[in-house]
């Protein structure tokens, strides 16, 4: 598979705080395209990730579980 692409699915660990140096490093690498859309998993108990490339869509709980639903912004 070639990038960059239009959508990512992230599921980092739980409670590490991995997934905000994941996005990071996916727009460093130029892996998404401008307007990318990002489906972050994290635990419920966790906060949105801090990142001002990406512009947050919507957010839901299932659970344990919460999900971000991430734009990045036009690059």
């Amino acid at each position: 598979m070639n990038g960059p692409f239009n959508l990512a699915f992230l599921d980092p660990p739980y409670a590490q705080n991995l997934g905000e140096g994941a996005l990071a490093s996916m727009l460093k690498g130029g892996w998404l395209t401008p307007q990318a859309k990002v489906i972050y998993e994290m635990a419920r108990t966790e906060s949105a990730p801090d990142a001002t490339d990406f512009t947050q869509l919507d957010e839901r709980v299932y659970g344990n579980t919460k999900i971000s639903f991430l734009r990045t912004v036009q690059q």
